[in-house]
């Protein structure tokens, strides 16, 4: 991926265990709202 400035930037996945998920919101404030995305059928409580 190349970012706005030019620079290349290796692309990261992670995944978040929905079992332990809180919903702190900490995952998008890190990444950015656009950043993740949800899996298809999956809601936070």
């Amino acid at each position: 991926m190349v970012k706005p400035n030019g620079k290349e930037k290796k692309l990261a996945f992670v995944e978040i265990d929905s079992q332990t998920c809180t919903g702190c919101d900490l995952c998008p404030k890190t990444c950015g709202p656009d950043a993740i995305i949800p899996l298809e059928g999956f809601t936070r409580t």
